[in-house]
């Protein structure tokens, strides 16, 4: 996977678990998560850019689970285990 394109998720409906696990995402463009999804789940990915705040100020989920995430950072690797939305 490359980037994460705006609008990417829209139109998902009825979906107990979305799970987004072992990318290499280069950047986040729009993680618009909706209602519809039960359960966020991002383990194991390698992110290359720190997204902006705007591309995951809408990620309206009742569970969200992480671990495991990269992000390169000004050339440093840092080790991601906080709270996915608060990362992504």
């Amino acid at each position: 996977m490359d980037n994460f394109r705006k609008g990417a998720l829209r139109g998902m409906e009825r979906i107990g678990e979305l799970k987004i696990a072992s990318n290499k995402i280069d950047r986040i463009e729009d993680l618009t998560v909706t209602e519809e999804v039960r359960k966020l789940t991002l383990l194991g990915n390698h992110i290359l850019e720190v997204p902006p705040p705007e591309a995951i100020r809408d990620i309206r989920v009742k569970h969200v689970s992480d671990g495991g995430n990269v992000v390169v950072v000004a050339a440093a690797i840092v080790v991601v285990v906080v709270a996915a939305a608060t990362v992504l």
